[in-house]
């Protein structure tokens, strides 16, 4: 299910930049199907994106200078098993960068 969320993330990356925004909201109302809910995003924050799990994403120097935003998404209560998050790093473009699972929240 994890390779689900992770595919569904970035359909919606390509959404945001190509279609109307019924189609994003779609691809988001699956994303909260499995259970998964929007937490914040990060603007501007190479140092989230450089910093190691937990607390960032642990991306080398040259990959984290390309990130402009980080979207935190993370599991729910009624997802069994452990917490997670997938920090989604994006361009000043909105292209995806690299999205990684991080344990917890």
């Amino acid at each position: 299910m994890h390779k689900q969320i992770e595919d569904l993330l970035e359909q919606r990356l390509i959404a945001k930049k190509n279609n109307p925004q019924a189609a994003v909201k779609a691809i988001e109302d699956q994303i909260r199907d499995l259970n998964m809910v929007f937490g914040n995003v990060f603007t501007t924050d190479v140092k989230m994106a450089e910093d190691k799990p937990p607390f960032g994403m642990g991306l080398d120097a040259e990959t984290a200078k390309r990130v402009h935003t980080v979207e935190v998404w993370a599991s729910t209560f009624k997802m069994l098993g452990p917490d997670f998050c997938f920090m989604v790093g994006i361009d000043k473009n909105g292209d995806k960068v690299e999205i990684v699972e991080v344990a917890g929240y």
